[in-house]
């Protein structure tokens, strides 16, 4: 398959700025779902990070799990019925970042474009894997399970974790994905409708022998089995970024020495591919590459970033020649 590269922006000349809450500093945009709905974080003029979702000037906060808490909060990942994952401060213990579930299913009626009055949602904590301080959820699909990090401060420690909140069995029980080939340490970064996970994994912390590798997860029978998807020939660190339902990859690869970093593809349990290697730069300036590949639909359409040949670091879109 070749792609062919369009810098993000000017893609639609109605574009909105999006400004969450009055006399913020700063917003990022994390995640959109199929109704429209944006998630991310937002400075506010207390200096706390929010979470929110946003829509057509609509502006909701996505809190923390306690109404005293004036701890911050952010927001990863939306699902197209509505529910959010992402992290907020816990309060308790005090000020430790826990993974976070919002449900905003309410906004969106099935029937019309209706949104209540509602200006904020207070979360669940999610908690975090036995033993463990700290944890961040990175994903959420259409069937309610989740994906993220659970960390140990004490040790060090980084888990990958998995939740299943699925109308099948609607529970919030952590569940360690464990490490494949020896690694020391893992994290969950996207999970599509199949029940594949992907993310990276540590073979060693310490540097100069530091080696991550990007890492895909699946149930096999009724177990987690863990597949090592590797590394592009010459880097050292590597973390896949998103799976759509084709079971299709996308990441990036760096060496951790010269700091080059390229985006990846893996087509079908294939071998990962540069994907510089398959993208037409024709319409780009001379000397442009693909430096990070981050999310895929079912399209097969590659959200990213770029080095545009003249010093600038974009975003970019990679749509399938066959489109």
């Amino acid at each position: 398959m070749l792609y062919l590269p369009k810098d993000a922006y000017g893609l639609n000349n109605g574009s909105h700025k999006i400004n969450p809450f009055l006399n913020s500093m700063w917003a990022y945009v994390y995640d959109i779902n199929n109704n429209g709905f944006l998630v991310g974080s937002s400075s506010t003029q207390h200096n706390l990070i929010k979470g929110y979702l946003w829509r057509e000037n609509k502006t909701y906060e996505l809190l923390s799990p306690i109404n005293t808490n004036p701890g911050s909060s952010s927001c990863a990942a939306i699902n197209n019925l509505g529910y959010v994952v992402g992290w907020s401060h816990s309060l308790n213990p005090p000020g430790y970042m826990h993974a976070t579930f919002w449900d905003a299913s309410s906004l969106y009626s099935a029937y019309e474009d209706e949104y209540q009055s509602n200006s904020s949602f207070f979360g669940i904590d999610l908690g975090v894997l036995d033993g463990d301080s700290q944890s961040y959820a990175t994903d959420i699909s259409e069937k309610n399970q989740i994906v993220g990090v659970s960390i140990n401060i004490s040790s060090n420690g980084i888990r990958a974790f998995f939740i299943d909140r699925s109308f099948v069995s609607p529970s919030f029980n952590m569940i360690d994905l464990g490490f494949p080939n020896n690694g020391i340490l893992a994290g969950a970064e996207a999970i599509n409708n199949h029940e594949q996970i992907v993310g990276w994994l540590i073979f060693n912390e310490s540097p100069p022998y530091f080696e991550e590798h990007a890492v895909m997860w699946e149930k096999i029978q009724g177990s987690w089995s863990a597949t090592d998807l590797g590394i592009l020939e010459g880097n050292t660190l590597c973390i896949a970024h998103d799976i759509n339902n084709q079971g299709v990859i996308v990441g990036d690869s760096s060496n951790i020495t010269t700091g080059e970093k390229h985006g990846f593809i893996v087509f079908n349990y294939q071998d990962m591919v540069d994907i510089n290697d398959i993208v037409d730069f024709q319409s780009m300036p001379e000397g442009s590459f693909i430096e990070e590949a981050n999310a895929i639909n079912e399209d097969g359409i590659i959200a990213g970033m770029a080095w545009n040949g003249t010093g600038h670091y974009s975003p970019v879109l990679l749509i399938p020649k066959d489109q």
